[in-house]
């Protein structure tokens, strides 16, 4: 279920939609019998902004980060239940680029 609501995030994230709301609270979980598994959904996108042109936008996501956020929710989590190292986040090789560009709040185009 942690990989299914962060795969959410970051297909999310990826199609260049922010979304303020990421948090477990947000997101269900159900029971697919297509799979015989639980699955997760998320259910609040009241706060996504949609992609503009502007280069404040990519600044704004990277310091959004969606599917980081989830991530670093899931495992912390999952360390106050002792399942500490079962789930460790790792930035992602977009937003790792994304901190390059305006590393030390400086515009680097």
């Amino acid at each position: 279920m942690t990989e299914d609501a962060v795969r959410i995030a970051y297909l999310i994230s990826d199609r260049d939609i922010r979304n303020g709301g990421v948090a477990l609270q947000n997101a269900i979980v159900r029971w697919d019998s297509n799979t015989s598994k639980y699955k997760a959904m998320m259910t609040d996108f009241g706060q996504c902004v949609f992609r503009n042109a502007t280069h404040e936008w990519r600044r704004q996501q990277q310091a959004q980060d969606e599917k980081g956020a989830m991530e670093r929710y899931m495992q912390g989590r999952l360390e106050k239940i002792g399942r500490k190292g079962y789930y460790v986040y790792t930035r992602s090789e977009k937003y790792v680029k994304l901190d390059e560009e305006f590393q030390d709040g400086e515009d680097n185009e």
